[in-house]
């Protein structure tokens, strides 16, 4: 609970009630593997409940995928390529907070000679 206070040189105010304030905290969850050619879906959960109008913005290594911004908490990637493969995180639209790069996606090659790596959290 915190409560705003105002002093001045004449007087002091108190603001009651207060106001509870409450940290949201957003998280990437994705699969444990992908490979070449798959479809893949990366969600943002927050630890609240969020209104129906919230608007995500997703990122891949610190850069907005622009294109993906969208009310659904989801990023899907489809017939997913290496070009694809970073560090995923995402925002809620307007406001300041990102969550940290949780997710790294590393995709690997359908030949196995080629493999790179899987998912890791």
């Amino acid at each position: 609970m915190y409560y705003f206070r105002f002093i001045t040189n004449i007087d002091k105010w108190i603001g009651k009630p207060g106001v509870n304030l409450t940290v949201t905290d957003l998280q990437v969850e994705a699969p444990e593997s992908v490979t070449e050619g798959q479809n893949v879906s990366l969600t943002c959960k927050s630890s609240c409940a969020l209104t129906n109008r919230a608007t995500f913005i997703w990122y891949r290594n610190s850069q907005p995928l622009t294109e993906r911004r969208d009310r659904n908490n989801q990023l899907l990637l489809q017939s997913v390529r290496r070009e694809d493969a970073g560090r995923y995180s995402c925002a809620l639209h307007g406001h300041s907070y990102t969550s940290p790069p949780s997710a790294h996606l590393s995709v690997m090659s359908v030949w196995a000679d080629e493999t790179q790596t899987t998912f890791s959290r």
